[in-house]
């Protein structure tokens, strides 16, 4: 494992030094768990009873092009449609092949805000055939149709969906973390800067 690279996916940064600011790296990895899997994938992390910690099914973004000249979110509206293309990893124990029991494995999202749930956005768009350990191909996905929840920020929760002989699921039903982006719908939206304040008591 790269612990320069490690900490540009911890930090969101094309620098791995925490005192340099490069610019940002597409994705941003906020549990230690993603970078682990990233860099050894198909294992099987376990405590000290043997108890297994990771579920079976995970998968990481490796790069998400919003299509901005800084690549960072752009700014929504009501009845926008962005689109955008993303790159995603399987980090899990085995391969997305499409077929039976598992009939299709796509990259969709849920809408969230605070005070008011998740709702399944309407854009999917199909990672099948991604081998254990290996990238996808850049697909496309739309995001729109956003609730109308009124303006602020709102979160995207990306996730991988399984169509199944046995029932439909996220990977997050199992535990895996989703990869959740904040936007501003409608804006303007309040941000809380910290403020350093000298010789304060």
């Amino acid at each position: 494992m790269s612990q320069k690279g490690a900490s540009r996916w911890a930090r969101g940064n094309l620098s791995y030094n925490i005192n340099r600011d490069l610019g940002a790296w597409s994705v941003r990895y906020d549990r230690a768990e993603q970078i682990l899997v990233h860099y050894y994938t198909g294992v099987r992390l376990r405590d000290a009873n043997k108890q297994i910690l990771l579920p079976a099914d995970r998968w990481n973004p490796l790069q998400v092009n919003w299509g901005t000249p800084d690549n960072h979110p752009p700014a929504m509206s009501h009845g926008g449609s962005y689109p955008i293309s993303v790159e995603v990893q399987n980090t899990g124990v085995s391969d997305w092949t499409c077929g039976y029991p598992n009939f299709s494995y796509e990259l969709r999202y849920r809408w969230a805000k605070a005070g008011h749930g998740e709702v399944a956005g309407s854009s999917s768009a199909s990672v099948c055939n991604t081998p254990e350990g290996d990238p996808s191909p850049m697909v496309n996905l739309a995001i729109q149709n956003i609730p109308n929840w009124g303006p602020g920020a709102y979160t995207i929760r990306f996730d991988i969906y399984v169509a199944s002989a046995y029932g439909n699921f996220w990977f997050s039903d199992y535990g895996w973390p989703t990869y959740s982006v904040s936007v501003c719908v409608d804006g303007p939206c309040q941000v809380f800067i910290p403020i350093a304040l000298k010789n304060y008591p």
